[in-house]
């Protein structure tokens, strides 16, 4: 594995301290190729740039990699491991793509600072044990926002994971909270994370500075971007398919394959094949070299993806003066206003998109520029946060005390059977800790949790013990598993609480104290024993009680249903409709999809037309709710104005995907007609004869009412 030469320019930021030591969590590379599943190359373009400048900035450097699976050999034995050695930096790798695992391995590794993605939340445990004073002290741990599991989904237009999903957004959200900054270069991101009430640090993008490209007209179009359904490859292979025949240069796709939504890259890239297309696969091994790829005089970049593309990609080819085609969103707009005359955005549709692309080497107008935002550069050291003082906290136990309980440095109140809520709210203390169930607490656990609440401003905090490991989180997931929610030692700040105070003791506690204290947080640590694992909580809610609550409502029905995979139209689809906004078109997508699922037709149907009230141009929004319609538990009569919304957005758009649906009226009519539903039938072929050509056999039916 070697990496051709990237001719650059210095990062130009200030010195670190002699020594330091910085690590770089980021699974954007595998050991080997094709060693790791879970690898998202999209982050070795915040990822590798980083690296340099630390290194640059005279820190000793090493990658951190969770692996999906065991190492077959030493990290330093491994083609990345002498890769990076090359250049002067080390590999290390985590037993395991979880939090616990990385945190055993930054312990390890005793880094000064850690710089990690916020998505997966894999730096949560190392976060939340440094804020309770158990570990880390003295390392600074830094995240860039990058984007979490819920806005790549987005991006991919993917339904949700599962249940687990939502554990994994409790850890992002928890992981943010107590790192020492969460620095993002996306607008896209900044705003996503703003409406999640998780406020970023705008930072411009940390790209390499490659020396500029001589000006030459266009040979050939790259697409440098990972060959996965996060950096838009479908849209791309969909405008290319469009183009073929018409497009004048060569394309080639540069990138690695990654994860798809359905199948493989291979199998996406197989439907170019046979198409009058000029295409090969170039498919290089890091960024760094995608990137040297891109300095060949008459390259032209690609970025297709809606709001996935790396800013540090739209800053390096802007500064090396590699035209880039792109489509319109935040990202982009911020981009050419930084770089007035370089970035060229075209209209998101797949059809115009390949009338565009078939006008190369004639590209289109760049962007009137506009004000360019002046943010800093990244920071690559920051001083650690530092660890609060333990408040005043009373331990509560219902029973004989656990061993330990004395120990603790903290009042001590025992309640009588029935009495746990009077004793809390007697304790006369801000926090409360419950015991209930351990038969013995580690030293310090209660203070270690207080410290986290603190540094968290949380008012709920719960810990692992030896029987269950709980994940904390919002109401969504108390509203699935509140069982997983809470263990059997419990935190909590007892004037911020009132609601869930009232209800404790009962099945809806778990929800009520999520929906009140916003977030429960977890410290991953071992703080108690107990004999036997927590009574099983319940829902608060009934099944589908009240509205559609987006994510809890899939949640809350597709629990019972984990084990059983779900599988329509193109195969299996994973679930997914966490972080869309309610209201928008791909919320009201889901929505949609997920009624009919559930044999919710109406509200299959007025989701569907509330989306194309949105979008008027979307086809599949009119299709759809004919296609409910008809289905024999529908209801034709609703069918005929349907019908003539669709042949007004034919006619406007010329388009012919829609024409099969007055042929599959006109069936549901004979169907109608067999099943003695006279007046229906007749209803719903005039509504069909106004608008589309009826063969004349049907006119044959009800001799003189057809035009």
């Amino acid at each position: 594995m070697t990496i051709p030469p990237l001719p650059r320019a210095a990062f130009g930021l200030a010195p670190l301290p002699p020594g330091l030591h910085a690590v770089v969590l980021s699974w954007h590379l595998a050991p080997e190729p094709g060693h790791q599943p879970a690898a998202e190359p999209l982050l070795g373009f915040w990822a590798e740039p980083l690296m340099d400048a630390l290194a640059e900035a005279g820190a000793r450097v090493t990658l951190l990699l969770p692996l999906a699976e065991p190492a077959a050999e030493p990290a330093e034995q491994t083609g990345l491991g002498r890769l990076l050695a090359a250049r002067g930096m080390g590999l290390a790798f985590a037993e395991g793509f979880t939090p616990a695992a990385v945190d055993a391995a930054i312990a390890a590794l005793a880094p000064d600072v850690v710089h990690a993605p916020e998505r997966e939340g894999l730096l949560v445990a190392a976060l939340s044990r440094r804020a309770a004073g158990l570990a880390h002290r003295g390392c600074a741990m830094l995240l860039h926002a990058r984007g979490p599991q819920g806005f790549r989904h987005a991006e991919e237009a993917r339904f949700t994971p599962s249940v687990s999903a939502l554990g994994v957004a409790a850890r992002e959200r928890q992981a943010m909270r107590l790192a020492d900054a969460v620095l993002c270069a996306s607008p896209e991101v900044a705003v996503w994370w703003a409406a999640e009430g998780q406020p970023v640090r705008r930072v411009a993008p940390l790209a390499w500075r490659a020396h500029p490209v001589p000006a030459a007209p266009p040979r050939e179009l790259v697409l440098p971007l990972p060959l996965a359904s996060e950096a838009g490859l479908e849209f791309a292979l969909f405008a290319l398919g469009r183009a073929a025949g018409r497009l004048r240069l060569p394309v080639v796709f540069a990138g690695v394959p990654g994860p798809m939504v359905l199948g493989s890259a291979a199998q996406a890239l197989g439907g170019l094949a046979g198409k009058p297309l000029d295409w090969r696969l170039e498919s290089e091994t890091t960024p760094q070299a995608v990137c040297a790829r891109l300095l060949r005089p008459g390259t032209v970049a690609l970025l297709p993806s809606e709001r996935g593309t790396p800013p540090e990609l739209f800053a390096f080819c802007a500064m090396a003066g590699v035209p880039v085609l792109t489509t319109p969103h935040a990202v982009a707009a911020e981009a050419a206003a930084r770089y007035p005359g370089r970035i060229h955005a075209f209209e998101r549709q797949e059809r115009p998109f390949a009338a565009m692309l078939a006008r190369l080497p004639e590209l289109p107008p760049a962007p009137e520029g506009t004000a360019a935002p002046d943010w800093p550069a990244p920071p690559l050291l920051l001083a650690p946060r530092p660890i609060p003082p333990a408040p005043a906290v009373t331990l509560v136990v219902e029973g004989l005390p656990p061993a330990g309980a004395e120990e603790q440095g903290v009042a001590l109140l025992l309640a009588e059977p029935g009495g746990l809520r009077r004793a809390v709210l007697a304790a006369g203390t801000p926090f409360v800790a419950l015991a209930g169930g351990a038969r013995h607490i580690a030293p310090g656990a209660v203070a270690a949790m207080a410290r986290l609440a603190c540094a968290a401003g949380s008012p709920a905090v719960t810990a692992w013990d030896n029987t269950a490991q709980p994940l904390g989180g919002a109401e969504d997931l108390a509203a699935v598993r509140p069982d997983a929610l809470l263990g059997h030692l419990l935190l909590l700040e007892v004037a911020a609480l009132p609601t869930a105070l009232a209800a404790l003791g009962t099945p809806g506690f778990a929800a009520a104290l999520a929906r009140e204290a916003g977030e429960v947080f977890c410290l991953p640590e071992p703080l108690a024993h107990a004999g036997a694992p927590p009574p099983p909580a319940t829902p608060a809610e009934p099944l589908f009680a009240g509205p559609y609550r987006g994510i809890a409502a899939m949640a809350r029905h597709d629990a019972a249903l984990e084990a059983k995979p779900l599988s329509w139209r193109d195969g299996q689809i994973v679930r997914a409709m966490e972080g869309t906004s309610r209201g928008s078109p791909e919320y009201l997508k889901l929505l949609a999809l997920l009624a009919e699922r559930q044999g919710f037709t109406a509200l299959a149907i007025q989701a569907w037309q509330a989306r194309a009230r949105a979008l008027p141009e979307d086809l599949e929004a009119l299709e759809q709710p004919i296609l409910l319609s008809l289905r024999p538990d529908g209801r034709p009569e609703d069918v005929p104005p349907m019908i003539a919304s669709l042949a007004a957005l034919l006619a406007r758009t010329g388009q012919e995907e829609g024409q099969h649906l007055p042929g599959l009226a006109l069936r549901r009519v004979l169907e109608l007609a067999a099943l003695g539903d006279e007046a229906g039938a007749r209803a719903l072929l005039a509504g069909i004869a106004a608008h589309f050509p009826v063969p004349p056999a049907f006119a044959l039916l009800w001799p003189g009412e057809l035009p």
